[in-house]
């Protein structure tokens, strides 16, 4: 394996350049080998050294069949090369990085408008944000959240649900209304937690938003390979104070860091399905969901 002095210039590019970054994790399994039976993990992890200044950042590492690394008879395809930003972020890169893993998109943009579809509600986007869990849709997909956890909703009508906090166990989690093929409304309850940690830059309330499922991770749509400034993005937050900010929170989160329904009769409309809440209890609040 490279010294720390080599890393400079043996393994720089590796967040750019799949090849290099194939190379450098195969480099890092062969120096373990010895150690290590990989045939029983699924998940490489690689951290560089501290002072690797040209590994700044920490790329997760998703191969193709035949294109990961070898080592005792089995293909290592997935995993992360952790950089500089581990000794920063600390768990939250470890998180983001293996939701890239289990198929979840950044929610960010790779477009001037970075952070304005989903602030800091989910550790796929903002992940310095003050609601650094993962949103219920997320949680649905990866099968942390029960189909009996969610309540359904297909076509016009109304649905009533009482939604206990996210970050809690237990209950309904999340009411979806589906909006077409590949897009629905989803309502969640942001409540304090061991994730959402209280500040002025976390508003508890009624999380809502829309989940279009044909455009990729940081906006990008089918078929490019750049994302429309403005356009559509794989989350998108409802806010309910527009073009209000909460001072003193991190700009790029700020906007929508007022989103979320915080009293009885808030209420917000997306997609043309409006959500209202009805009434508090606890921590636990109860929502209507109405389309025309």
């Amino acid at each position: 394996m490279a010294s720390a002095a080599e890393f400079q210039t043996t393994y720089s590019g590796y967040n750019v350049d799949f090849n290099v970054q194939r190379a450098y994790v195969q480099d890092a399994v062969n120096a373990a080998d010895a150690a290590i039976n990989f045939s029983q993990y699924d998940l490489v992890y690689v951290v560089a050294p501290s002072n690797a200044s040209s590994l700044p950042n920490s790329p997760s590492f998703i191969a193709s069949v035949g294109w990961g690394a070898w080592a005792d008879g089995v293909e290592l395809r997935h995993g992360a090369t952790f950089g500089q930003d581990l000794s920063h972020w600390g768990y939250k890169v470890l998180n983001h990085e293996t939701g890239h893993v289990f198929g979840l998109p950044d929610l960010y943009a790779y477009a001037a408008d970075q952070h304005q579809a989903a602030g800091g509600w989910d550790l796929m986007g903002l992940i310095s944000g003050p609601a650094p869990d993962l949103l219920a849709w997320h949680k649905w997909k990866l099968g942390w959240l029960a189909d009996n956890q969610i309540v359904c909703q297909d076509g016009s009508g109304s649905t009533i649900a009482t939604l206990t906090p996210l970050g809690a166990s237990g209950g309904t989690k999340a009411l979806v209304v589906r909006t077409g093929e590949r897009d629905a409304v989803v309502v969640e309850n942001r409540q304090v937690s061991q994730l959402d940690v209280s500040s002025s830059c976390f508003q508890p309330g009624v999380l809502v938003y829309r989940v279009t499922t044909t455009v990729g991770g940081g906006g990008i749509p089918p078929g490019s390979n750049t994302p429309v400034p403005g356009g559509p993005r794989p989350i998108r937050v409802a806010d309910r104070l527009p073009n209000s900010t909460v001072a003193g929170c991190d700009a790029r989160a700020a906007e929508l860091a007022n989103a979320t329904l915080t009293a009885v009769n808030h209420a917000v409309t997306v997609a043309g399905v409006t959500v209202r809440v009805t009434a508090h209890s606890g921590f636990n609040r109860s929502v209507q969901v109405t389309v025309p």
